[in-house]
């Protein structure tokens, strides 16, 4: 009952005793056991794929804005293949990250 109602779906009790903000029921025994079984399973899991895939599109965000980028100087490239991972590096954030972002704001 703490964490699934009978019907399936996500129980809010955790969310009552945050909301509720006492340390006795947040401290008891059986809630700790609860809330530390679920963060140790499924929503650490969740959590760290997400963070890791921010710190992924950032890298190349930062790789194809500023990185690559240096290597061009007034607009003339001496080497074809820079550009060209740059647009890869963009087409990646363009078409693969920002959809994703944008569905995570959706939801």
């Amino acid at each position: 009952h703490l964490l699934v109602q009978p019907d399936g779906e996500f129980a809010q009790a955790i969310d009552w005793i945050t909301q509720n903000q006492d340390p006795k029921i947040a401290c008891h025994p059986v809630v700790s056991y609860v809330i530390d079984l679920v963060w140790t399973g499924v929503a650490a899991r969740a959590f760290l794929f997400r963070k890791a895939w921010l710190l992924m599109t950032t890298t190349v965000f930062m790789l194809s804005q500023t990185i690559l980028n240096s290597g061009i100087h007034d607009g003339v490239s001496e080497c074809v293949w820079i550009r060209a991972a740059i647009l890869a590096c963009r087409c990646f954030i363009y078409m693969v990250s920002w959809p994703s972002l944008a569905m995570d704001h959706v939801k």
